[in-house]
């Protein structure tokens, strides 16, 4: 059986802590492949700015897809107007009726905080395994091994000549170009 992460979010820009996130998850898990799943649209936060789609993926692609041949950028949510992880998850199970692939979501921590707001979350516990990655600066009942920086999109976005270290440099030269932020 297939083994197969799900890592979703805005990207909104994808910066090193996602990049941490993926390295780990490279390096210590089994997966035959890691799915990056930009969102086309925040659930939470329906007011949240995002830069057009075309431009996250493309900043996913560049950021992630270097680190290893396993990690896939792909528009599930986007191409089918998804903004609940329910439907995400119930939309690939369907599509694999066989059971040949096995998800497994990851999340951030802070999700692990606020499942009780998420649509259906006791249903995707039931469809997928759930791993959750600390973070620094979050506080829950979860024992993980250890934390990844406190590096935020939103706080990037604000000021984005002094957080180019925050950033890959292809990103980073990606957003100049295409005078993004």
């Amino acid at each position: 059986m297939k083994k197969v992460a799900l890592f979703g979010g805005s990207f909104n820009p994808p910066h090193l802590g996602h990049q941490m996130m993926l390295v780990y998850l490279v390096n210590t898990y089994n997966f035959d492949e890691i799915w990056v799943n930009p969102v086309k649209k925040h659930y939470f936060k329906k007011n949240k700015y995002l830069i057009s789609v075309k431009n996250r993926v493309e900043m996913a692609k560049i950021a992630f897809e270097k680190i290893s041949e396993l990690i896939k950028v792909k528009k599930i949510d986007i191409d089918n107007n998804f903004s609940k992880t329910y439907d995400t998850i119930n939309f690939l199970k369907r599509d694999n009726l066989n059971n040949n692939i096995n998800f497994t979501l990851i999340l951030g921590e802070d999700n692990y905080n606020t499942k009780n707001q998420w649509y259906k979350f006791d249903e995707i516990e039931k469809m997928v395994d759930i791993i959750y990655l600390g973070r620094n600066g979050v506080i829950s009942e979860l024992d993980l091994p250890f934390k990844f920086p406190d590096i935020s999109s939103s706080k990037i976005r604000s000021s984005i000549n002094k957080s180019k270290l925050l950033l890959d440099k292809d990103v980073f030269k990606y957003i100049l170009d295409n005078d993004l932020y």
